[in-house]
Order: structure tokens, then sequence, then C-alpha cells
């Protein structure tokens, strides 16, 4: 588009006489169609770096949408009093293999289809420690116990300050929102297979440590991501007991 047109026309304009008709010159159009360029551009440019930015929170929900496990995520719940330690070993291999994920400390949530190994034992208030294990998986909070030990179990992903680090650190939480009271937590630990149920969810204050701790007798799983999803605002918080 360019700035052209009639002043006015001779007969239809009031009180003037003649006809003048005006046209950028070559260089002004050259600069003004420069400038449109850019402009294009930069829009172009915003709109490709948005949709990269949030691609992986944008395909978590797309899957959620499309998936029915959720409608019966609690169905294959497996009761191990009757099964051995060989015996239940094999059968943890052969369902995190079929997971990709690893029988030696991995979460499986199947109604949000969420699943990732996990890096054990990461100190919670180093940075470059918990972003280091975050770039991998989930990260374990150090400073609490591993399941089987009848404490509370720490575990948070995505603790990111902007969006652009879901692409680098994973947005296996992003979800956490969708769960329900009683909906299943698996966690694969050491050979063994420990399923939890949901009994809370909460936003806290990103200033509340007190669930690192690591303190009470009874076993919960809790898991964390920030809230709202690459934000520093708040946290979101699920406690589960132990199912069986």
């Amino acid at each position: 588009m360019r700035p052209s047109g009639v002043i006015y026309q001779k007969g239809k304009s009031y009180k003037w006489h003649g006809e003048t008709v005006i046209y950028l010159d070559k260089k002004t159009r050259a600069i003004y169609g420069f400038f449109q360029g850019i402009g294009v551009g930069l829009i172009g440019l915003c709109l490709i770096s948005f949709i990269i930015l949030f691609f992986p929170l944008i395909k978590e929900e797309v899957k959620y949408k499309l998936s029915t496990k959720h409608l019966d995520a609690n169905s294959n719940i497996q009761v191990k009093a009757a099964v051995n330690e060989n015996n239940e070993e094999i059968l943890v291999k052969s369902e995190t293999k079929k997971l990709g994920i690893s029988s030696d400390f991995s979460i499986y949530i199947p109604k949000i289809d969420a699943k990732s190994n996990i890096i054990a034992s990461v100190n919670p208030f180093s940075k470059k420690e918990y972003l280091d294990a975050l770039a991998q998986g989930v990260a374990h909070a150090g400073t609490t116990s591993f399941p089987g030990q009848g404490k509370p179990v720490f575990l948070f992903s995505h603790s990111t300050d902007s969006p652009a680090n879901f692409i680098r650190y994973n947005a296996v939480f992003y979800l956490l929102k969708k769960l329900n009271i009683n909906d299943e937590i698996v966690i694969y630990f050491s050979g063994g297979k420990h399923v939890y149920l949901v009994e809370s969810a909460f936003a806290v204050s990103s200033k509340d440590t007190s669930w690192l701790s690591g303190e009470g007798n009874e076993e919960k799983l809790i898991l964390m991501t920030c809230d709202p999803p690459g934000t520093t605002l708040k946290r979101f918080i699920v406690v589960a007991k132990k199912a069986i």
C-alpha cells in the first residue's frame, strides 16, 4: 500500500480549480517498503517465537484432550501381595520398558500420561544443581526420603523462570491440575512399584519451603510445579497417599 490519490478534482472540489494527483517518489517508496517489510518480519518472528515457546504446553493439552486414558486412569492398579520380589522386579522392568522410563527411579501418571525418569537426591536449594537435574527429568529433593521408607517423598519438575525453559526443563508436570482425588500416581524405584492416590491439590506461596523438610512419619508423595506455568509466582502442590 502506498500513499497516493487525488487532492482535488476540477468541478468537484469546493472553490478549487484544476486537478493534481500525487505519488511518492521512488526513493521514498523504497524507504516506506523497507520499513513495511521490517514490520511484517517482526510480526512473523513474534508469532513463530510464541509457537516455539508454548508448543510443549499446547502439545500436552492436545494430547490430554485426545487421550482416553484419563477416563479409566485408575483401572490398572496392581496389588503386590501375591508377587515375590523376583517376579515383581521382572514385572516392573517390563512395564517401565513399555513406558520408556527406568525401573531404577521414575514416575508415571496414567491420567495425564506423564512419565519421566527421576534424578535422585537433588539439592533443592542449589539452583545450578536442580536446573541440571531438571534438564534430564523430574528431580527428587534430597532433603526427603525414598519410596518405601515410610516418610515424605518430594518430587518437582519444570521449576522455571520463563516459558522458554519449558523446552529445556520439560513439561512433565504441566497437567497436574487435571488430577482429582484418588487419581493414581506410580513411582518405580529400585525395581519395585509404589502406587499412590491423590488426596489433595492446592497452590502455595513460592516462598513456602516447608514441603522440603521431609518431616513426618507417614509416607506421602508430594509433587510440585510452578503456577502459573512459566512463572515463579506460586507453586502448585499435589499430595498423594500410599495405596498399598
